[in-house]
């Protein structure tokens, strides 16, 4: 393997390693979002749960403060895909840095952080 092609695959695997990352980010941001929504749904049962018989269940507002918004659906599916997913990127993101620490320490680099 020449020089150049050995810099070439330390360039791609680097590219590698960033594009892993950045997917990863995507999927934990998707999965944040979805945790607020599913926390936005477990508080409202709570509240509901735990209020006691009142003049305020006839009032059109104290119903519309304690229901669920017509988009608001529990998509278990979709949280147990992207779970899965996020552990695929992990193991993905992982592998190609323990690839990368390989390469550098066989090779007597130093890695920039």
């Amino acid at each position: 393997m020449t020089d150049q092609e050995k810099k070439l695959h330390r360039a791609q695997l680097l590219i590698d390693i960033e594009d892993a990352q950045g997917d990863l980010v995507i999927l934990q941001d998707v999965a944040l979002e979805m945790a607020g929504h599913i926390q936005n749904v477990v508080g409202k049962l709570q509240r509901n749960a735990e209020l006691v018989p009142s003049v305020a269940d006839f009032d059109v507002e104290s119903e519309l403060e304690n229901r669920l918004d017509v988009g608001q659906k529990l998509d278990i599916p979709a949280a147990m895909k992207v779970i899965s997913e996020m552990r695929s990127a992990r193991q993905k993101v992982y592998t190609l840095q323990n690839r990368r620490s390989k390469l550098v320490n066989a090779a007597g680099w130093t890695v920039a952080s």
